[in-house]
């Protein structure tokens, strides 16, 4: 098997981009390829629709016990390509490995445990800094892989060559001048999108084209272009001309340039432009599909057709609301012209893609890491505490405590009222339980006759139930109300 690592320090310069189409062309030829996502960022993993891949990554690397390489692979939608997919978990490597003896080549005893003739090629994708991800993918390869401009190499990717080297790399690195990728197909569902240019566009006169234009998956632009003359001009690319037609109207000299440059970039864009619009509280985004814009049946402008149709969700599937969305990409809703560039553009492609920022993913992967603490926390309670545990969450949400059903017991049931409804509700508090013991108290719950519903909270077990009146709070909900509640501290006081 042959085992390489595409790596470069400096970001942007195509490593992704390499290793996962280097990757696909040898199993279109018939190899078979384990791709090695060992970046925290995961663009390797997206690239190829791959889900989150959660803890995997970091497990593997952290705890000596946990599951083989081959265990991680997953099977992608090319025949013959295999994932180990990567998430923001994985930032959390630098901090476990620090500590620990020989980290440096913990990757390289998981590769020589796959199983002999599984594969005949590995790729390792690397992130773009020297920490004790990358130094493992050096000492696991026996190749390296450094994309580069096509210009004379940096001291930097030059020094590739002395790090592989010093980890006893069988080869030396191979400089590959790398062009960055754009996508042809902005449609196509298994590569992140990567457009040339992001424009927002308002659809009419306060909104007046949305409905048509999200019904036919079309885009429409005004500026008189219905007009037989000007839409002659624009079709033949005579951006001068039709500069002077604006003029001719009366237009200053900076509304003329302005007017023109809408047109024309609206005229010439083959494609590799994504046109945003927000459409109520949604962002509605989309591509122009080939075709020369045609002359609108109301007279009022021109269309074109949005390549698959607009669409108001990002790659994976969440809805593209205000609320979910950057202010500096809110205000574009605002905007009192036709269309303009998106001041924002990375943001929001990355946004669309699907991906967060490296400040988000590190705060999504650091409220996890939180959210497993605050459990195991919970799970050193005594009874009584956890009991108090649960009665200041309700509380937080309005309830009420109004005494004690069950008098003295193992784990208490509380008596909670809603002021605001006046809904009463059983409280069950258990540290560990099941199915069964929680369908007694569903008849002891039923017997009472005096509550509305039954909330069952415990910290470890598994519970469930088909009645529509109990809500069933378990170990990762309990811990994600007690932080939303703001109880960490307090949680933290008590078990210290």
């Amino acid at each position: 098997m042959r085992s390489i690592c595409v790596i470069n320090q400096k970001g942007g310069s195509g490593k992704t981009t390499t290793a996962v189409n280097l990757a696909a062309a040898l199993a279109e030829r018939g190899r078979r390829v384990l791709l090695v996502d060992l970046d925290p960022q995961h663009s390797a993993t997206l690239w190829l629709a791959a889900r989150d891949a959660g803890r995997g990554l970091l497990d593997l690397l952290a705890d000596p016990e946990s599951a083989g390489l081959a265990d991680l692979a997953r099977p992608t939608a090319t025949p013959g390509l295999s994932l180990v997919g990567s998430s923001a978990w994985l930032i959390g490597a630098e901090k476990a490995l620090a500590a620990e003896p020989g980290a440096e080549t913990i990757l390289r005893g998981k590769v020589a445990g796959l199983p002999s003739g599984a594969f005949d090629y590995l790729l390792i994708d690397c992130a773009p800094t020297l920490g004790v991800l990358t130094v493992n993918a050096l000492t696991a390869a026996d190749e390296v892989l450094v994309p580069v401009a096509c210009r004379v190499a940096t001291p930097t990717e030059r020094g590739y060559r002395d790090r592989a080297h010093a980890c006893g790399l069988a080869r030396p690195p191979i400089l590959v001048h790398a062009r960055r990728r754009r996508m042809p197909t902005p449609t196509d569902a298994t590569s992140p999108i990567c457009p040339k240019r992001v424009r927002y566009i308002k659809l009419g006169h306060k909104g007046e084209w949305e409905p048509e234009c999200l019904e036919r998956g079309i885009v429409r632009l005004g500026f008189g272009t219905a007009k037989p003359a000007r839409l002659d001009l624009c079709l033949q690319r005579r951006w001068g001309d039709l500069k002077h037609s604006f003029a001719a109207e009366g237009k200053d000299p900076g509304t003329t340039t302005n007017f023109t440059k809408q047109v024309r970039l609206f005229f010439e864009d083959d494609g590799t432009t994504m046109w945003l619009t927000f459409v109520g509280e949604h962002l509605c985004w989309g591509f122009l599909a080939p075709g020369a814009p045609a002359a609108h049946a109301d007279g009022n402008g021109v269309w074109r057709t949005v390549a698959g149709g607009w669409r108001r969700t990002d790659a994976t599937g969440e809805p593209l609301t205000k609320d979910r969305l950057a202010g500096s990409l809110i205000k574009l809703a605002a905007y009192r012209g036709t269309s303009c560039d998106v001041d924002v553009a990375d943001y929001a492609t990355r946004r669309i893609n699907g991906q967060k920022s490296p400040e988000v993913e590190q705060a999504v992967a650091a409220l996890a890491e939180l959210k497993r603490a605050v459990l195991g926390m919970i799970r050193l309670l005594l009874p009584k505490d956890f009991e108090v545990l649960v009665e200041l969450v309700f509380s937080t949400s309005g309830w009420r405590r109004q005494g004690v059903v069950g008098g003295t017991q193992k784990t208490l049931d509380l008596d909670l009222v809603l002021p605001s409804t006046g809904e009463r509700a059983f409280v069950q508090v258990k540290s560990k339980t099941d199915s069964a013991e929680l369908a007694g108290y569903v008849e002891d719950f039923e017997a009472l006759r005096i509550f509305d519903r039954m909330f069952f909270a415990f910290h470890s077990g598994d519970a469930q139930t088909d009645d529509e009146r109990v809500t069933v709070i378990g170990p990762d909900k309990l811990a994600e109300m007690t932080m939303e509640a703001g109880l960490a501290n307090w949680l933290l006081r008590k078990v210290s």
